[in-house]
């Protein structure tokens, strides 16, 4: 198989627009690495190392699905709505793609090993990624580039199997091809919001989309009319038996972004531990070394809806994290004193918190009164509305079928 190089490019288009916000994320491969690496494919394609791998991936071929409709799982926030779909009995395997591991069941796991070893075996990888180099934000993202040409071929196979491919991200590389493969080869697209998004977010583009709120609405652009359906957040919905246990009093959680200064976080604790017990949980790609240097009482928990649950008080600054905080009745806090004010999520604009702090003194003067900074009976315009979810979630995917087994 050889693949065009404007398919590879035109992946990562949305990322690209999303791109100042989306690199705080990523960690580039060096020069020298990167040019070792491309020395070496360079090697393979030059003494045709790649049809070996090609024979052996023939021999280990991947095994698919038979399922009319399925999910492709590509990071925990997605594996997080999938299991909350799950929660109402809905059956919908899943290929989980790269680290992100099923357990159990009907789902398949496509390690990044088999990625890269599609890659390998493609004729004219080398010269992909020499192309590549000449666009500064591929260049940046090199080991993205490898994996999605070799998703490419992956998503090329897997697809044929199918009817409806279920999408939970709309901007990510991997799920942009995915969405643009399915649209060559016939399937019907299904997108499914994982997050909350903001205005920043591209306008709908697949045939169907699953959004979880009149705020999700209202912040996607749709110019040509795609069919839209206005759920909920289901991972509210399967956690509202357990949101009001265990909580400790005296117990606040700091959740921080990316932008937010470890340094003022470490500033903070040190005025709060003396009256209160405090557990800090930096964003989980946040890799910054600051956080154990400054000894701060890290979160060991995977789950953050575990350490929501416990604590009495939730701060952070620009974090989704809000909604959760006060949908398990934490006094939620906005600390923009961590870093660089923001509103991405409009919830100081639309009014769901009413007040951000700019320094630590005001911000423990409403910790000690126990001040309410919010106004929860604006929160389903962000999440939704959690009446009769299990029905619900089963009528839109109904809906969405009956539309295409009527033609």
């Amino acid at each position: 198989m050889k693949i065009n190089y404007l398919d590879i490019e035109s992946a990562f288009r949305y990322y690209k627009k999303m791109y100042p916000i989306l690199n705080r994320f990523d960690r580039p491969v060096g020069n020298t690495r990167r040019k070792i690496i491309l020395k070496i494919i360079w090697l393979f394609n030059f003494i045709h190392i790649h049809r070996l791998i090609r024979t052996y991936l023939l021999v280990k071929s991947i095994y698919k699905l038979d399922n009319r409709i399925v999910s492709f799982v590509f990071s925990n926030n997605h594996l997080n709505i999938l299991n909350s779909i799950r929660y109402f009995e809905l059956e919908l395997p899943s290929y989980f793609i790269g680290e992100i591991r099923p357990v159990g069941g009907k789902d398949l796991h496509i390690s990044n090993k088999r990625i890269f070893l599609e890659a390998l075996s493609i004729g004219n990888l080398y010269k992909l990624l020499k192309e590549a180099e000449s666009d500064y934000i591929l260049k940046e993202n090199f080991v993205r580039v490898f994996k999605v040409i070799g998703c490419y071929k992956i998503f090329t196979e897997l697809s044929k199997n199918h009817k409806y491919i279920l999408n939970f991200n709309d901007h990510m590389p991997y799920s942009v091809l995915l969405q643009d493969i399915a649209k060559k080869n016939g399937n019907i697209s299904i997108y499914m919001q994982h997050a909350s998004v903001s205005d920043k977010f591209p306008a709908l583009y697949h045939d169907h989309n699953i959004l979880f709120s009149k705020d999700s609405e209202d912040k996607y652009q749709n110019p040509s009319s795609k069919d839209t359906h206005i759920l909920f957040d289901p991972r509210f919905s399967s956690l509202q038996e357990v949101k009001a246990k265990d909580k400790i009093e005296g117990k606040i959680l700091i959740c921080t972004n990316l932008l937010d200064d470890p340094k003022k976080v470490k500033e903070l604790t040190i005025l709060l531990q003396k009256n209160y017990e405090i557990v800090v949980r930096p964003h989980p790609r946040d890799k910054r070394k600051d956080w154990s240097k400054l000894d701060l009482p890290i979160s060991t928990e995977l789950s953050v809806w575990k350490d929501i649950k416990k604590s009495e008080i939730l701060i952070t600054n620009e974090s989704a994290v809000i909604l959760e905080g006060i949908f398990c009745d934490c006094l939620v806090y906005k600390a923009a004193f961590f870093g660089t004010s923001l509103d991405n999520y409009g919830y100081l604009k639309k009014g769901l918190i009413n007040r951000e702090h700019t320094s630590p003194n005001s911000l423990i003067m409403s910790i000690e009164n126990k001040i309410v900074e919010y106004d929860k009976q604006k929160l389903p315009y962000f999440i939704g509305e959690l009446k009769e979810p299990k029905n619900r979630i089963r009528e839109v995917f109904n809906n969405i079928m009956k539309k295409h087994n009527a033609k």
